[in-house]
């Protein structure tokens, strides 16, 4: 499982746990009535470090 730090249009982030890419932005979508639009989504390692840029 990978770890994502997707950020929002309200200018506040969720961490999201999936097996890929794709399910990462799935459940990014879950947050978008609470926060708003999404912005980017970053992988990240263990100590909250992006490692690369999704979207």
């Amino acid at each position: 499982m990978k770890t994502y730090k997707v950020n929002y249009a309200d200018e506040n982030f969720e961490i999201v746990y999936a097996e890929d890419d794709r399910e990462a932005f799935t459940e990014a979508e879950k947050y978008e009535k609470e926060h708003g639009n999404i912005f980017d989504i970053f992988e990240i390692d263990e100590e909250y470090n992006e490692i690369r840029t999704v979207f």
